[in-house]
């Protein structure tokens, strides 16, 4: 049945990319929203020196406190720095320890929970337990706790994040193995040895 439908598939005319587009607006707004948002700030962090209008560490001592304008959108800081153009480049910041975190902790957190629900037994017992402990304390305290511990840089911070992050995504990485093991096809490929 499946073959015959992917036949079709190949034989049907492939739809323009812009009428995908329409349809994926159209039926997932908020993820369409979503990813518009993501873009703009992937474009702005990549442009950043184009789309920032002075220099981002430059001081001027007359320009300092003034409050949005023409010269300077969003203001200027106590040192006379541009606001906007900080925050242009304060993008990169977030991008980064955003997808390296995310990344980390989902790369730690499923090799755990798989590992934990294939071996089971005390290994397993011991290792929700401790997930159970990081996920009783609250995501922002225990990230501001690694972080004071560790020290304040960047990387601390990834750490602290992908810390937060890695019993999440343990839970949901154990649960399921643990459907996929009980599978069938699992426990024929088992009987057969």
């Amino acid at each position: 049945m499946s073959e015959n439908r992917n036949a079709v598939d190949a034989l049907r005319p492939k739809r323009p990319i812009r009428a995908q587009l329409a349809d994926f607006f159209l039926k997932k707004p908020l993820g369409a929203t979503g990813a518009v948002i993501l873009a703009l700030l992937i474009i702005t962090a990549l442009l950043a020196d184009f789309v920032g209008t002075h220099e981002r560490d430059a001081q001027d001592v007359n320009a300092r406190l003034l409050e949005p304008s023409s010269e300077h959108y969003f203001g200027t800081d106590q040192y006379g720095r541009d606001n906007f153009t900080r925050v242009v480049h304060g993008a990169r910041v977030s991008i980064y320890v955003g997808l390296f975190s995310v990344a980390i902790g989902t790369i730690f957190g499923t090799i755990l929970g798989a590992v934990s629900a294939y071996i089971g037994g005390k290994f397993d017992l011991i290792v929700q337990r401790i997930v159970d402990a990081f996920m009783g304390f609250p995501g922002l305290i225990l990230a501001l706790v690694l972080v004071a511990t560790l020290g304040a840089s960047l990387t601390n911070v990834i750490i602290a994040i992908s810390v937060v992050l890695t019993p999440r995504m343990t839970r949901l990485s154990r649960s399921s193995s643990l459907s996929i093991r009980e599978e069938v096809y699992v426990l024929a490929s088992q009987s057969i040895g």
